[in-house]
């Protein structure tokens, strides 16, 4: 992904999440109605980002490890949605046991979704889909699996959000037991025959995925991180939050149990996202903020865009959204770098 600038204001925090919030409620109906809509065809310097070839390994990899790719039966018409999360997974051992899905938009090199494989791998009911269109993160991802695969061990290598993180990041709580170890063993001791059989790649624009594939009320959790700000005014149509497909995540997240999590180290997107929220009031019910967002359970991991981000001073602005019946509650938290 091309990188931002980030936030170079120097605002305030608190002061910055009030107006903010204050900024996003006070919007007309003029300016609800003027909210542009998902424009999915992207610029050309965007499509040679993303057209980029992998290596000649990561190509053999993905080819060689087609069984990890999100994909249908051939017989499926074009558009029809999945009925059930057996077509892509295969049914449970335990046949009275509900799955759980958790979808990361824009997955990137995969840290974050093989970190939760490895640690929820004592969960045989949570299974995670990491959508992705970049050819080099794709790459990295499938050549991790096949490692995996032959190693019949999971990728430790991601970095952890630990202490250390925490000591700079007083906002998020990660579990008092997580060991804040960074620069992890490359390799999990314990073997396993098949580690990620509950994980699938979806190669291709996040919103096909949701769109075209997805029912309602069959998705636990939502992902979106660090996705593309598109920071200059010309390319608002191209962020991912737009009303309409923040009515797309509400459709496809389970009512009253769904979360829709957000993490970003571009205030200006950040503050974007709030506004969308804000206007989807009347699409989707009201919105609320809490102090604190445990990123521990759903973004363990540090990927090497947003270290990148810290080292430059930029912060990590984190929110999550529940899904209910006839309201989204909304927890708003930020992590200074600083």
């Amino acid at each position: 992904f091309p990188f931002s600038d980030g936030n170079e204001n120097g605002v305030n925090e608190d002061e910055g999440e009030q107006r903010t919030h204050e900024s996003a409620a006070s919007l007309d109906d003029n300016e609800k109605a003027a909210t542009p809509t998902y424009n999915s065809s992207k610029p050309k310097w965007w499509k040679r980002l993303s057209n980029r070839k992998a290596t000649k390994s990561q190509r053999r990899a993905m080819r060689e490890m087609d069984a990890y790719r999100f994909q249908r039966h051939a017989e499926v018409p074009h558009g029809k949605r999945l009925t059930d999360w057996d077509e892509i997974f295969g049914p449970l051992q335990d046949s009275t046991e509900r799955r759980r899905v958790w979808i990361e938009l824009g997955c990137g090199r995969g840290e974050n979704v093989l970190a939760l494989a490895h640690r929820y791998r004592s969960d045989p009911c949570l299974s995670i889909i990491g959508a992705e269109i970049h050819q080099s993160g794709l790459g990295n991802i499938f050549v991790r699996l096949q490692q995996a695969q032959q190693r019949h061990a999971y990728w430790t290598g991601y970095t952890t959000f630990g202490q250390i993180a925490y000591d700079k990041f007083q906002n998020v709580h990660p579990h008092e037991e997580e060991n804040p170890a960074l620069n992890r063993g490359e390799w999990s001791s314990e073997t396993h025959s098949d580690p990620y059989r509950n994980v699938r790649i979806f190669r291709g624009d996040c919103m096909k995925l949701i769109t075209l594939h997805l029912p309602e009320d069959l998705v636990s959790r939502i992902l979106v991180t660090f996705p593309d700000p598109f920071p200059h005014e010309s390319g608002e149509t191209l962020r991912l939050f737009q009303r309409d497909t923040v009515r797309e995540f509400h459709r496809v997240l389970e009512p009253n149990e769904g979360f829709l999590c957000l993490a970003t180290d571009h205030q200006g997107f950040f503050e974007w996202s709030l506004r969308i929220m804000s206007h989807s009031i009347d699409d989707i019910g009201s919105w609320k903020r809490q102090e604190k967002v445990d990123r521990m359970k759903w973004l363990p991991a540090i990927s090497s865009y947003e270290e990148k981000g810290w080292r430059e001073g930029r912060r990590t602005n984190i929110s999550c959204c529940l899904e209910s019946n006839s309201a989204m509650t909304f927890q708003v938290c930020q992590a200074n770098s600083a």
